[in-house]
C-alpha cells in the first residue's frame, strides 16, 4: 500500500517546531551552566584543595592568584602568577585558577577601586568620571591606577589568606573525620 503524500508544513507549524527546539536547547544549556558545571568545579576544587599539601601552602597559592588577578599587567596575569608560584614552590594549578578573578563584570569595580586607593595613597585627585573621560584624563591617572592596583592586590592577598586557610583546613578536617 503506497504511503499518502506528506502534507507540506505550514509556516506557523515550522515556527512552533523551531521554538520547541530552541526551548529544549536553552533548558539543556541552562542546566549545564547552572547545575552540572558548578558541581564539577566544586568537586575539582575540593579534590585540589585537599591534596597532601599543607593548608598554608594551598592558601598561599589562592592568595597569590587573587593578588595577581588585579595587578596592572592585563593579559599577563596568569603567566606571571604561574611563574611566581613556581619560584615560591606553590601549587601552580590553584594559583592559576584563582588568578582569573578579574572577570569582565568586575573590571570597572577593580579599576575604580584601584584609582581611588591610588589617589588616597599618592594624594593625587582621584576623580573618576566615565562620562567625561578623554585620553588625556585617562593618561594622567595611569600612575595613580597602577599604584592603587598593586596596593589593592596586596590587600586582597592578605585578606584572602586567612579565609582560604580556614576553608581548606575545615575541608581537610572533615575528610579526616570521615576516614
Amino acid at each position: 500500500m503506497p504511503m499518502p503524500p506528506k502534507k507540506k508544513a505550514e509556516g506557523h507549524e515550522k515556527l512552533r517546531e523551531r521554538i520547541r527546539l530552541w526551548s529544549a536547547c536553552a533548558v539543556i544549556l541552562l542546566m549545564s551552566l547552572l547545575i552540572f558545571y558548578p558541581l564539577m568545579f566544586i568537586g575539582w576544587l575540593k579534590r585540589t584543595l585537599t591534596q597532601r599539601e599543607p593548608p598554608g601552602r594551598t592558601a598561599s597559592a589562592v592568595a597569590l592568584g587573587l593578588m595577581m588577578s588585579v595587578m596592572p599587567i592585563w593579559g599577563f596575569q596568569m603567566l606571571a602568577t604561574v611563574g611566581l608560584a613556581h619560584v615560591l614552590k606553590l601549587n601552580k594549578v590553584v594559583a592559576a585558577a584563582f588568578s582569573n578573578a578579574s572577570l569582565p563584570p568586575l573590571i570597572p569595580l577593580i579599576i575604580y577601586t584601584s584609582i581611588k586607593l591610588g589617589g588616597f595613597v599618592t594624594g593625587a585627585s582621584a576623580s573618576v568620571s566615565f562620562t567625561d573621560a578623554t585620553m588625556e584624563s585617562i593618561g594622567d591617572s595611569v600612575a595613580t591606577y597602577a599604584i592603587g592596583a598593586v596596593l589593592l592586590g596586596i590587600i586582597m592577598g592578605l585578606l584572602t589568606w586567612p579565609l582560604a586557610y580556614g576553608v581548606i583546613a575545615g575541608i581537610k578536617k572533615g575528610r579526616e573525620k570521615r576516614q
